[in-house]
């Protein structure tokens, strides 16, 4: 077995031949709108989903609209959050396998180039319209590498993959602005990022290894960590953010650190408001409960139960018989 590095990734698309997509860092994508541009009593938890996720959620799941698995956990901080409103990128969060079962990370890195342009404009245009309400960032697989690559610039050189005998890379947009960010951000959750980096003092799930397109330049997102603003989940073995061989732990992520999740949102809207009261008692009323913090049971089982199979099967499966022969 093999683990998906970025020499894999090379080796694969070099299979790709003729392939001839466009490069994801020749012109700046146009974002879309947000799904949801209502105005927050509390705080605004925008998610952007993961690779193949459905805009509608399929079966008996009640997600919001664009933010797949992942708005488990935000429905959960909502719950107990009076005030708290959800949205979803709207990006193409595109697969890096076809329908047909050809492998085109070109076409992962152009949809993840969208995303990263649709948060920072999403981001933007919500302050203005919403001016004083805090915003929690959260995204799944590509969407959390799509919220990072807003926070802290395209990843550009750092992970590159070569097609038809043509380098091309993840797209090298500026971050958003720092004062942008540390005025409105007031969380960022990220769960099975392909560009995760192992033993951080941010990390909280049980991985030891960098993702599959793991960043080395983090200098423009240290000040948000210093801050406490970030979290990330990511478990052992998960094919694409411990750069394992589990695609199935990695589908249901999501779900199995539901709970840390949500109490990390929670606890960030408890902190922000115990210091922004005038009589340092605070005014927030989450009362999440705590989570383990050591738990990576997988959730595969509860959500097959919802779905009557896997949510991410399909290309990624594709991807996954590769990789692991």
């Amino acid at each position: 077995m093999r683990s998906f590095t970025t020499s894999a990734v090379v080796g694969a698309l070099a299979l790709a031949g003729s392939a001839s997509a466009a490069s994801a860092t020749s012109a700046a994508p146009t974002a879309a709108p947000t799904s949801n541009t209502t105005c927050a009593q509390s705080f605004y938890i925008l998610v952007a989903r993961g690779s193949g996720e459905a805009v509608v959620p399929p079966g008996s799941l009640k997600y919001p609209d664009y933010t797949g698995l992942a708005g488990a956990a935000a429905l959960k901080v909502q719950s107990q959050i009076p005030g708290v409103v959800i949205g979803g990128v709207v990006y193409p969060a595109l697969d890096g396998v076809t329908t047909t079962g050809n492998l085109n990370l070109t076409a992962y890195a152009t949809s993840e180039a969208n995303g990263t342009t649709a948060i920072a404009d999403e981001i933007t245009a919500y302050t203005k319209k919403c001016p004083g309400v805090k915003i929690a960032l959260m995204g799944y697989s590509q969407g959390a590498q799509v919220v990072q690559d807003a926070l802290c610039g395209g990843i550009g050189g750092d992970a590159k993959f070569s097609l038809g005998g043509t380098t091309t890379g993840f797209n090298a947009y500026a971050p958003i602005s720092q004062d942008l960010v540390e005025q409105n951000v007031l969380a960022v959750a990220l769960i099975a990022d392909p560009s995760h980096i192992a033993n951080t003092t941010y990390d909280h799930g049980n991985s030891t290894r960098n993702g599959v397109f793991s960043r080395t330049n983090t200098t423009a997102c240290n000040p948000y960590v210093a801050k406490g603003l970030y979290g990330s989940w990511c478990q052992a073995d998960d094919l694409f953010c411990d750069s394992g061989t589990s695609l199935n732990i990695h589908d249901y992520e999501p779900l199995t650190y539901e709970d840390q999740v949500a109490q990390f949102l929670v606890d960030r809207w408890n902190n922000y408001t115990t210091s922004a009261s005038p009589s340092g008692t605070g005014s927030a009323s989450g009362t999440a409960s705590a989570p383990s913090g050591t738990s990576t049971t997988n959730a595969a089982g509860r959500v097959a139960g919802a779905l009557g199979q896997p949510l991410l099967v399909g290309a990624s499966v594709v991807l996954a018989a590769w990789l692991l022969n």
